[in-house]
């Protein structure tokens, strides 16, 4: 789901079983473009991912954010006001361990290549709601360099569940700095991240800018979803409301797109 005159871009393949939200860095025009031409080249390499083994599958997520990183860097050669444009990327590939497909092992998994704060989440069961992603801005980079991914982790979490979360900050020890990322496709020398994450039956992947997860506490994301039919029309219109009100800590005007997946595995 994604408003009229958005910056971000989105790309759904529910055939492959590809999905991704992009979030453009670098001012209106360049950002917009940025993520236009992320999401063009993993349409046009979308098809790379089909037959391939679990390991396969993380190693092409790479090479695919890779090759994107490269198209965006060229073309920011063309002209001058696109330089140093980039924009955030959540990939996601839903890798099925089909019955027919000899020597593939393990149960069904998420595979996500990452970059920026777009994140990505799976909600369990209809009950527990789990970021899988950590956001590259310099509070979490900072924290699982000294402690660990883990340790990062959890202190997402406690931001992420937090209305308040420059006073969740302080009290941790920590300055927080909203819309502030150091890695993403097009910048010098990216770090692409992936995740992988078992899924079942029903459960539901929802990845977003941070337009939509800066503005709601994973509560409130989890709520709106499950308030009538599971829909990803209930966490934006939630959002968009907390952007008008200026007075809550968490508003701020932002792009938002979301995209909403509910894993039904092929028999």
């Amino acid at each position: 789901l994604r408003p009229e005159r958005n910056e971000d871009s989105i790309f759904s393949d529910t055939e492959k079983n590809v999905y991704a939200v992009f979030d453009g860095v670098g001012g209106s025009t360049a950002g917009g473009l940025a993520s236009e031409l992320a999401r063009q080249y993993l349409a046009e390499h979308c098809h790379e991912f089909v037959g391939l083994s679990l390991k396969d599958t993380k190693g092409k997520m790479i090479e695919v954010l890779g090759g994107a990183h490269d198209e965006i860097l060229q073309q920011s050669r063309k002209n001058i006001d696109w330089v140093g444009m980039g924009t955030t990327a959540s990939v996601v590939k839903i890798w099925e361990n089909l019955p027919d497909e000899v020597g593939k092992e393990g149960q069904d998994t998420v595979v996500i290549g990452h970059l920026g704060d777009s994140r990505v989440y799976v909600l369990r069961g209809g009950k527990r709601l789990e970021q899988i992603t950590i956001d590259d801005n310099e509070i979490f980079i900072n924290e699982r360099i000294k402690k660990g991914r883990k340790s990062a982790r959890s202190l997402q979490k406690k931001l992420g569940d937090a209305v308040d979360q420059k006073s969740v900050a302080r009290q941790a020890g920590v300055s927080y700095v909203r819309n502030l990322i150091n890695n993403y496709v097009g910048v010098s020398s990216p770090w692409i991240e992936t995740y992988t994450t078992a899924i079942k039956q029903d459960d539901c992947i929802l990845i977003m800018s941070d337009g939509v997860s800066d503005i709601l506490t994973n509560r409130e994301i989890k709520e709106h979803f499950l308030k009538e039919g599971n829909s990803a029309e209930n966490i934006m219109a939630a959002a968009k409301e907390r952007s008008k009100d200026r007075s809550h800590p968490r508003s701020k005007r932002d792009d938002k797109s979301i995209i909403v997946v509910k894993y039904i595995h092929k028999i």
